[in-house]
């Protein structure tokens, strides 16, 4: 019963997630593009020909303020509609100690972002359904674990419409953060599961895994609420806090599946699948830990091939979804 119950819900999630992503897909057309990625407070990178390259923005500018509201103001900087397309903004930097005023016209997508929107939901696509398939005969607690995984994984790749109203855009963002911090725990937790079964399963403290997934969702929550003002401490520290989450979890799933590969005799490597994921990993999980340990060491830091990273994680469900049917015949 259990079980039966755990499926209906990834079911209801996949359908949720599908709806969600076709009306992000929707929007595509209404979103803008800069140009320029931003470390909250400082300009770390400026696309060649871009909206803000031909505004006058430099790698190294120090954002102030935006249309005369200052940066640190998150209650008033939420509250502002997105940007249209055409439209201008005033934004006030800080270079070489002296303040410029730059105006920047935003402009549509780029055909590479469009195409890049398009593949991610095909990728997504990959991870909410094949749960579904994964566990429609014989479903197994290996196999709803993992779908509930996968499937909430597919979250990260399935962008979502526009919300004019802010009330709406928190509690999306909130809902947002609380899949993904899941996703990532119980893919961790999913691995530690995996045969061979890893030993601190048994141990009396493992609960204790799942706290820092808690401790983020209340983070999220409290910024959320009260909409401090910004600074570039409380920067530092939120991201701080949300890197080492994510490095940590990230970290622990490659590691306890190299793990199991080397620590498996060859004919068991082969039936539990292990061979399989560990090429899934390698092409998704391993290089996304690389780049995102590179942005924490060196924000803003160009890595060949960054846009393209995330087209690996279509192995993910694939390849872990047919290792597990692998060992469930197996046993």
């Amino acid at each position: 019963m259990k079980n039966a119950v755990t499926i209906k819900t990834i079911y209801v999630l996949s359908a949720a997630f599908l709806v969600w992503g076709i009306f992000g897909l929707l929007d595509v057309k209404n979103e803008v593009y800069s140009g320029f990625k931003q470390n909250k407070f400082k300009v770390v990178s400026i696309e060649e020909d871009s909206p803000a390259a031909r505004a006058g923005f430099q790698v190294g500018d120090v954002l102030l303020s935006s249309d005369g509201i200052s940066i640190e103001n998150y209650k008033e900087q939420e509250k502002r509609p997105r940007e249209k397309v055409g439209q201008e903004r005033t934004y006030v930097v800080e270079r070489d100690g002296v303040e410029q005023n730059i105006v920047l016209t935003y402009a549509g997508l780029p055909q590479k972002n469009k195409t890049n929107r398009y593949i991610s939901f095909v990728i997504g696509l990959f991870f909410i359904l094949l749960p579904s398939v994964l566990t429609a005969k014989n479903p197994s607690a290996l196999k709803v674990s993992l779908g509930l995984s996968m499937t909430t994984f597919g979250f990260l790749f399935l962008n979502g419409p526009y919300f004019s109203n802010g009330t709406l855009r928190d509690l999306v963002d909130v809902l947002g953060i609380v899949i993904i911090t899941f996703a990532l725990t119980y893919l961790a937790d999913y691995l530690l599961k995996y045969a061979p079964e890893s030993k601190i399963i048994a141990k009396k403290g493992y609960q204790l895994m799942f706290l820092p997934m808690v401790l983020i969702v209340v983070i999220v929550v409290g910024l959320t609420v009260i909409k401090p003002d910004y600074s570039a401490s409380l920067n530092s520290i939120v991201q701080g806090i949300f890197t080492l989450f994510f490095l940590g979890y990230l970290g622990t799933s490659i590691i306890t599946l190299i793990r199991k590969f080397v620590r498996t005799e060859p004919a068991l490597r082969k039936s539990h699948g292990l061979g399989l994921m560990l090429l899934g990993v390698c092409f998704s999980l391993l290089p996304l830990l690389i780049l995102f340990t590179i942005n924490a060491i060196s924000p803003g830091a160009e890595v060949p091939g960054e846009d393209y990273i995330f087209f690996g994680f279509a192995l993910i469900p694939i390849t872990f979804s047919v290792a597990l049917n692998r060992y469930v015949k197996a046993t």
